[in-house]
């Protein structure tokens, strides 16, 4: 987890980062070539900085927002395991975040969003609270293309509306989209 501006954030997206192969200097074994393994963020953060050097790289037109986009929303799901656990896949977003980089995926994105996730903030429950937050859609491919769009997930105390609907973009266009965070009375 990331801490920003005093408020806890769930991470964007994971990288391997558990028995990851990795060459070693020479002088740290008995006989090149050296490799061994190795555990954690150390391991975990060259692969993403990795993948989005390699996607700058083969869509120079991109802008970090578009790069970011791509890697979080590419992101395989299901995938991650739980720690305490592994026989169980890890389910909950603020350790997951969207799942694991997928490059491929992320190679291949047509669509990018900014701010790649929104969050509306702690509501208290049955405060009726209605929140929106301002997005981005763009195309980020070669040719025009129409999305529908909608919000997944949530529980049955909340609902949220997506404004406008579908948008039509040429390639590199853009357009503004409000999410609405709509609290469900019971």
């Amino acid at each position: 987890m990331q801490r920003v501006l005093g408020e806890l954030r769930p991470p964007d997206a994971d990288a391997p980062g558990v028995n990851v192969l990795s060459s070693i200097p020479a002088n740290a074994c008995d006989e090149p070539p050296c490799f061994a393994f190795f555990q954690g963020t150390s391991m975990a953060t060259p692969h993403l900085a990795g993948t989005a050097a390699f996607l700058h790289g083969l869509h120079p037109e991109w802008s970090a927002s578009d790069i970011r986009s791509a890697v979080v929303n590419t992101a395989a799901r299901g995938v991650l395991r739980r720690a305490s656990d592994p026989s169980l896949i890890e389910a909950n977003v603020n350790i997951a975040g969207a799942g694991r980089e997928d490059v491929l995926n992320a190679a291949e994105a047509s669509v990018g969003l900014s701010p790649v996730s929104v969050s509306f903030g702690a509501v208290p429950s049955g405060s009726g609270d209605t929140r929106t937050a301002q997005l981005t859609v763009r195309n980020l491919g070669s040719a025009g293309a129409n999305w529908t769009l909608a919000v997944n997930g949530g529980d049955s105390s909340v609902s949220f509306a997506v404004s406008p609907a579908s948008v039509a973009l040429a390639p590199g266009g853009s357009a503004p989209v409000t999410v609405t965070k709509v609290p469900v009375r019971g």
